[in-house]
């Protein structure tokens, strides 16, 4: 289902440093022991052919392992988004191995890439195409217009913090299409990848025409440090 996979890319996040925050510009703001992982509520909107569809989903990120390229230290980076359309559930999986000298600040992560593995729904697990998608909106590299924003209470499940922010933008090309990502983040070093909370706006075009956007809202909801892999059998 095409706004099953659309929607995957509204789950993440960007934000502004805090104390102590070892920034990595896209998806991590800093970099966790090994196994940790996050969970995410998520509410978005898809506009698509003068139709609206509202929906909830969770996303959950994890670190589910290390090992050595060469001489590079690596993390596998798991993403797992679980959807629920209409009562319809679907879960989109997407595991890649990157060195750990390209996740922190001013580092484009999705270009560094060493390989990765995509499930989609029931289908058979494939290698990850790097532009396969809006994937690349995950790992982002450093936002365009970054502007900082104002501290802001935040509840989330660590509590009510004061969370600093971040606006900006991303773009890229996924397929045929040219796809704008405008983010505005919440960090605070408490959570293990750094974000609390995100609004994500998609803006996906063909040949100058806008055919579909998403807006999305996301909220830490858990975390833990028992970390295991989706996908334990590929490496």
């Amino acid at each position: 289902m095409r706004s099953s996979f659309l929607l995957c890319a509204t789950l993440i996040a960007v934000g502004v440093l805090g104390p102590g925050i070892a920034r990595a510009d896209g998806l991590l703001y800093q970099l966790p022991e090994d196994r940790s992982w996050v969970r995410f509520d998520v509410r978005y909107t898809l506009k698509r052919e003068g139709m609206e569809q509202a929906n909830q989903a969770k996303l959950t990120m994890a670190s589910v392992g290390k090992a050595f390229e060469g001489a590079d230290e690596c993390r596998w980076i798991e993403l797992r988004v679980q959807l629920n359309e209409n009562g319809t559930e679907r879960t989109l999986i997407r595991k890649l191995l990157i060195p750990e000298k390209y996740l922190k600040k001013g580092e484009s992560p999705m270009e560094h890439v060493v390989r990765g593995w995509s499930k989609q729904g029931d289908q058979d697990v494939q290698r990850a195409e790097p532009d396969d998608g809006p994937w690349p909106a995950f790992l982002a590299g450093p936002l365009q217009d970054e502007k900082k924003l104002d501290k802001q209470l935040v509840e989330s499940k660590l509590g009510a913090l004061e969370c600093a922010g971040v606006s900006g933008s991303v773009q890229f090309k996924a397929g045929d299409r040219d796809t704008k990502v405008v983010f505005e983040t919440r960090l605070h070093e408490k959570a293990p990848f750094g974000v609390v909370s995100t609004r994500m706006q998609f803006e996906m075009k063909h040949d100058g025409q806008v055919q579909e956007s998403v807006d999305a809202t996301l909220k830490l909801a858990d975390f833990g440090k028992d970390a295991e892999s989706a996908l334990p059998g590929y490496q």
